[in-house]
């Protein structure tokens, strides 16, 4: 049976294919089994905790992952998954330790640095969350998810032209983000450039925003433009 396998590269393969598919419980299965057999190879653990976060198991990915770097502290992978666990775990401290350790094995990966900005930004840092975004853009310039993350940083910073910048680029890409237009809407009237932001408001209000505060922007901004 393949589960008793000692050939680790095809039953890395069976667990790739059933990770592909959703199978995550059976790839752990199969993986905890083989662990016995094989208990010092790095991959086992790396996939096993890779499974686990699959399957939403943020603690049991955290102690497979961290076997691993124990086997294998070199490897890039293993310590990107890890900060995804304790991203998912809310332990955002140990996350950014062990994404800056990815970053540091791979400096060229996008998705590393993507999600050390969000990070960041999610623990209120905000320049290291745009310096880490700044370096998602570098590698990948036409990733649109990084102009909507860059957008909300500088908004953060109080740099509104250059948030507007990037989510003015952003929903180009998606004209039906409600959201994005709402803050397309606020960061205009920051400006004093009511008329796009009146625009902006009546788009998000268009889609449907269920949010209360933009009748009272417009009637707001309305008062502006008749007084100007």
């Amino acid at each position: 049976m393949l589960e008793e396998n000692n050939n680790i590269d095809d039953l890395i393969e069976k667990v790739e294919s059933l990770r592909e598919y959703g199978k995550y419980e059976e790839a752990i299965n199969i993986l905890l089994k083989n662990r016995k057999l094989n208990p010092n190879d790095y991959r086992i653990w790396y996939y096993l905790g890779a499974s686990y976060l699959d399957n939403n198991q943020y603690k049991e990915a955290i102690e497979s992952l961290l076997t691993a770097t124990k086997l294998e502290p070199n490897e890039y992978g293993i310590w990107h998954n890890l900060g995804l666990a304790y991203t998912e775990n809310k332990q955002y401290k140990e996350a950014i330790e062990s994404l800056s350790m990815a970053a540091k094995l791979e400096r060229n990966d996008e998705e590393i640095w993507l999600d050390l900005g969000c990070v960041y930004y999610t623990v209120n840092i905000y320049e290291e969350s745009k310096a880490s975004f700044l370096k998602a853009k570098y590698l990948n310039p036409n990733d649109y998810r990084i102009w909507h993350c860059l957008g909300q940083v500088y908004t953060k910073l109080g740099k509104y032209r250059e948030a507007i910048e990037y989510f003015s680029k952003y929903i180009k890409l998606n004209d039906d983000d409600s959201k994005t237009w709402f803050n397309l809407g606020f960061l205009y009237y920051k400006i004093g450039q009511y008329k796009e932001a009146q625009a902006s408001y009546l788009k998000a209000k268009e889609l449907n925003l269920d949010n209360k505060n933009i009748n009272e922007m417009l009637e707001k901004i309305e008062n502006l433009l008749k007084n100007k």
